[in-house]
């Protein structure tokens, strides 16, 4: 019998997938700390920029904290992260698959 990977009593289906909750809750984090007035969490499809409101200080402050959190990621390149830095999901397949050894 094959493992379901998608629904609710899915199992992860490859190796990258644990990165996703864990930073996918550090950026929402970081969100949340930048705005303590927002209300919640922000969802996989919130747009950093239109969204968010976030500014050039806050990406780095992002990129940073993203580093202390996931030191086995090594040091994250801002150039190499711009085409990821879209949505909360973006990004966190971009650190998928960079923790997975992928380029995006």
């Amino acid at each position: 019998m094959t493992p379901a990977v998608d629904g609710p009593g899915a199992v992860l289906a490859r190796p990258q997938d644990v990165w996703r909750e864990p930073v996918t809750l550090e950026v929402a984090a970081v969100v949340a700390a930048q705005d303590p007035s927002r209300a919640g969490l922000p969802g996989a499809d919130a747009r950093f920029y239109d969204d968010l409101g976030f500014d050039s200080v806050m990406l780095m402050q992002l990129k940073y904290r993203l580093e202390t959190r996931f030191p086995e990621l090594g040091e994250l390149s801002l150039a190499d992260m711009v085409g990821s830095l879209l949505s909360v999901g973006t990004l966190v397949e971009y650190l998928a698959d960079l923790a997975e050894g992928q380029p995006s």
